[in-house]
């Protein structure tokens, strides 16, 4: 896995995530599946078969905590009147 990230302004931060698997080909079954992506568990299959959240997200959601800290919020200004 490789995560590159980019700042180019204080605002805004751009992230890149590549995986490489090799994949193997698999012999045919002639059974249909059903796929059904969540947010609790990365997959369930129609097989009951389920799969959990990758660890790289965890990354991602630190990256998200990140970001919201850079994020500048609009300062309020108050005026006093004499």
């Amino acid at each position: 896995m490789q995560i590159n990230t980019q700042v180019p302004s204080e605002n805004i931060i751009y992230l890149c995530v590549v995986l490489m698997q090799k994949l193997e080909k698999l012999e045919s079954t002639n059974k249909n599946v059903g796929i059904d992506l969540g947010i609790a568990t990365f997959m369930i299959t129609s097989d009951e078969i389920s799969i959990e959240n990758p660890k790289y997200l965890r990354i991602l959601n630190k990256l998200a905590i990140l970001q919201k800290k850079t994020i500048t919020k609009p300062k309020v200004v108050q005026i006093e009147h004499s």
